[in-house]
């Protein structure tokens, strides 16, 4: 008889959470107002020059030029490097749609994620604009379980990026 080897139960935890945990969606959604016209706030969105004054990660500012973007290169993958913490990385991102004062919607490509950023701008008053960010991950593999985990650490970083946009729209 020929001896087997059983997997160890660490080993099929793993493999477990690989299959279920890893593969689910994450899904988060933050909003703020702003008192402001919404062509204001999608001026300031808008304009990669400031984009580090309230977005948390560093960006590559010839990479992230998104108020540039030409119709043809909506839909055209393209190299962009940001980076959080003193790392840095590189992702596809793929501008899916720039409807001025309205929506800003694209996607990153990375092999432990696939990833789907919105900025939805309501006009809810002549000098109010409501802000909706809706970020959507697709982790692979392992990368799901940290993703989970990290989920409420990304809501708090999201609502922090929309706070401080709201505190500099509203400053000008």
């Amino acid at each position: 008889m020929k001896p087997t080897t059983r997997p160890s139960l660490s080993a099929l935890c793993i493999a477990a959470a690989s299959l279920t945990l890893g593969c689910a969606p994450i899904h988060v959604t933050t909003s703020t107002e702003i008192d402001r016209p919404v062509e204001t706030t999608w001026a300031l969105f808008a304009d990669a020059d400031r984009l580090g004054e309230w977005m948390h990660a560093t960006w590559d500012r010839r990479s992230m030029h998104w108020a540039d973007v030409q119709a043809s290169e909506i839909g055209v993958p393209r190299l962009v490097r940001l980076g959080d913490d003193g790392e840095e990385m590189e992702l596809m991102q793929t501008i899916v749609a720039i409807d001025v004062n309205e929506a800003f919607r694209y996607t990153f490509e990375h092999d432990w994620a696939d990833t789907e950023f919105a900025f939805i701008f309501e006009p809810i008053g002549p000098q109010t604009t409501a802000v909706r960010c809706e970020f959507t991950a697709r982790p692979n593999g392992l990368h799901g379980i940290w993703m989970h985990a990290a989920r409420r650490s990304m809501q708090d970083r999201f609502n922090s990026h929309l706070a401080r946009l709201k505190a500099i729209v509203e400053a000008e």
